[in-house]
């Protein structure tokens, strides 16, 4: 595969600083646009890591160089509802369009409904990005509303529409060896079970 997924760590800060102030990529989010030191991601990551036990943050890497190339969330994962929110972003633009996303999502839903026996994963988007709208209707979310004029966005209200997806909408795809959503040893084939032999009654002995 030519992505994989790690743990966000330390080391990632300076580069994701960076994306946070380019103002074309913040435009991607819902968040407004601020400027942003490297102090104030420090502290950021410093919470994220006293609070992990609720949320997962990943870093999207290539394969082939280990580049960090953009981040892929769950947040706020309620144990006892069993939910949580997904949130996704590309930082470096030459790896947009790539695949990246998709993959990125399709592990982190994976790992979200089959390791962390999750029920529902829920987001929210743009209304006018339609590159993540068409990435999510791929992967299987379903749109459950819209939020009217919620985000201000360069000098005008925009849409946000809510997403979701249930465990049972979920698509477990086959496993197929380097089908890996993690960096780790690779289970053992595990050995065909042998052919049993029946006897007739009149072959056996009393």
């Amino acid at each position: 595969m030519p992505y994989f997924l790690r743990e966000l760590s330390r080391v990632d800060l300076a580069r994701l600083t960076k994306w946070r102030n380019e103002r074309d990529l913040v435009n991607q989010l819902n968040t407004a646009f601020r400027y942003v030191g490297q102090e104030t991601d420090l502290d950021w990551f410093n919470e994220y890591v006293a609070n992990r036990f609720n949320n997962i943050r990943l870093a999207i890497c290539e394969t082939e160089s280990e580049k960090f190339i953009g981040v892929v969330y769950l947040l706020e994962i309620d144990w006892i509802n069993r939910n949580a929110e997904h949130a996704i972003w590309i930082g470096d633009k030459s790896f947009q369009g790539r695949g990246a996303g998709e993959f990125a999502t399709r592990s982190v839903l994976h790992h979200a409904f089959t390791d962390l026996n999750l029920h529902r994963i829920h987001l929210t988007v743009l209304a006018t990005n339609e590159r993540a709208l068409k990435l999510y209707r791929k992967v299987g979310f379903v749109e459950e509303g819209r939020l009217r004029q919620a985000v201000y966005k360069e000098g005008h209200y925009v849409d946000l529409i809510r997403m979701g997806m249930l465990e049972e909408e979920y698509v477990r795809p086959a496993l197929k060896t380097g089908d890996i959503v993690y960096r780790g040893p690779v289970p053992p084939e595990q050995p065909k079970p042998k052919a049993r032999r029946f006897m007739s009654s009149s072959a056996r002995t009393v």
